[in-house]
């Protein structure tokens, strides 16, 4: 029998996670970073968190859940230092507290928000993976996971962030410099080649499945096997500077979004996790929110396309 207590613990992460994403949106409002990155940035927060809280109280043995929650927590935290290292620097230079906390958390949450993914394609929708072979997969990613997260921590010299801020790591340790730069060479590595695996697990996994299994998993296999082509169009153009910005934004989107959705719609057509019908509502209502965003989105990329056009 499950303790019913244990199950509250997803929804209060998620409370804490729209705490900490509504500081990070209300100040890039004040610093002036809002973008069409930021509205995807919003949408993939609420859908990994969403989504990922009402698997995890659900079913908690099942690491899906807890996997889609740790990426919203963890970009809204890459989100929130962001911002409060833009207004501190840029902004109002010395007008609040909390520069060097933004900057040690910024060098290693990252790790925290991207890694879960791989994982997620891995082990999606059982919880396992599809074979015992592959089991040494999610052990290299979630090793290598962990060593660059410890990497980020005593990393010794600036945090920079992606506007150009830099700021000294408070707890890097120059004599571990070149041991964390191998580190750092070797991890990322393995991360990736664990990414492109979890992509062939996917495939691997819609092939040999039954109906039922092949059902539920349809969404995201077509999903990841778009974002496969959009980042390769990515690659392609990446000589054509405004085009690539934007293929890189549908790629983002593609991964950022869409994997949430396909996982939601999932749960909700296919009676995934015996989620009852309240809280399918919930998972309709969500869906339906980050849709309403996606349309808003699309206006804004196709405007910016047009934008961009009109110069050549």
């Amino acid at each position: 029998m499950i303790d019913t207590r244990s199950l509250r613990w997803p929804w209060l992460v998620w409370g804490v996670m729209l705490c900490v994403l509504a500081a990070a949106f209300s100040l890039s409002i004040v610093n002036s970073t809002f973008e069409v990155f930021v509205v995807i940035a919003v949408m993939m927060m609420i859908g990994y968190g969403t989504v990922g809280a009402l698997v995890a109280s659900r079913v908690p043995r099942n690491p899906i859940g807890w996997l889609m929650l740790t990426i919203g927590a963890g970009f809204a935290l890459v989100g929130l230092s962001d911002e409060v290292l833009t207004y501190t620097v840029i902004t109002n230079p010395g007008g609040m507290p909390g520069k060097a906390v933004a900057a040690w958390v910024n060098n290693w949450v990252f790790v925290v928000t991207l890694v879960p993914i791989p994982l997620i394609l891995l082990l999606f929708p059982t919880g396992s993976v599809i074979s015992p072979r592959w089991r040494w997969v999610v052990r290299a990613i979630v090793i290598s996971a962990a060593l660059l997260i410890v990497g980020g921590i005593v990393r010794p010299g600036d945090v920079e962030t992606d506007s150009g801020i830099r700021v000294a790591n408070p707890t890097g340790v120059e004599s571990l410099g070149a041991a964390v730069e191998i580190l750092f060479v070797v991890g990322f590595a393995v991360v990736f080649a664990g990414a492109l695996a979890s992509v062939v697990a996917v495939a691997l996994r819609y092939r040999r499945s039954a109906d039922e299994e092949r059902r539920q998993i349809r969404g995201l296999t077509y999903m990841v096997g778009l974002a496969v082509l959009i980042f390769l169009a990515v690659l392609a153009t990446s000589g054509v500077r405004w085009l690539s910005d934007i293929l890189f934004i549908a790629f983002f989107a593609s991964f950022g979004v869409g994997i949430p959705v396909a996982i939601g719609y999932s749960i909700l057509r296919h009676r995934l996790y015996d989620i009852d019908v309240v809280v399918k509502k919930t998972v309709t209502y969500s869906i339906v929110a980050v849709a309403l965003t996606g349309f808003y989105l699309a206006f804004v990329t196709i405007a910016t396309l047009v934008n961009f056009t009109r110069l050549f």
